[in-house]
């Protein structure tokens, strides 16, 4: 199956260099969405994420709800990725709200048996695809947790290449760094190895 995301697959970091990522946070501008440098403003473009990301940056909105009940991300777990309800509830009850760790969807989907059915490969590539939006596009500042909400995004699966990854990615990381920039947060969220890139490159 061909997949808009696949090129996030050859663009993360191991690590990132943190020292960098701060400093520029501190001169982030939420009003303009600017960096303020000594030299003049930078910006993030939806072009430096095509170019850099090679994702979409139109189509569909990736839009999700910000407050899912536990029932409704139950629901959506058992749907989507064929999860018991009592094992997706477990889950839910753990992560204290409606998110699911990345290495439980490791786990849960990593060896797969010799034959399996049409409905379980569709599982297998929501709980793929999801783990890795989970760790790229929508990294959370624990980098362990991902919002079951984005499932909603994975339920056609043929209807994954009509949305605009890239503006969603851009748009969250926008948010994540003005949240940051409050004096009294001391870490931030989002695909900081993008972020890493477009600062070397400015």
């Amino acid at each position: 199956m061909r997949c808009s995301l696949a090129p996030l697959l050859g663009c993360t970091y191991r690590y990132i260099n943190h020292a960098i990522v701060s400093a520029f946070v501190e001169r982030w501008q939420p009003e303009t969405n600017t960096f303020h440098l000594t030299f003049g403003e930078i910006g993030i473009t939806l072009y430096d994420v095509a170019t850099i990301l090679k994702i979409p940056i139109t189509g569909r909105s990736v839009s999700v709800p910000h407050h899912l009940t536990s029932g409704e991300a139950s629901d959506l777990l058992y749907r989507l990725l064929g999860i018991s309800v009592d094992v997706a509830a477990q889950q839910i009850r753990e992560n204290r709200g409606p998110y699911v760790k990345l290495d439980w969807l490791k786990k849960l989907f990593m060896h797969l048996p010799n034959s399996v059915s049409n409905e379980e490969i569709e599982h297998i590539t929501r709980a793929y695809l999801l783990f890795l939006l989970g760790c790229t596009i929508f990294v959370d500042k624990s980098g362990t947790l991902v919002p079951v909400a984005y499932l909603i995004l994975l339920d056609d699966l043929n209807m994954i290449d009509n949305y605009a990854w890239g503006a969603g990615c851009l748009a969250y990381l926008y948010r994540q760094l003005g949240i940051a920039s409050r004096r009294d947060v001391r870490s931030i969220a989002g695909y900081l190895t993008l972020l890493e890139v477009i600062i070397l490159i400015s």
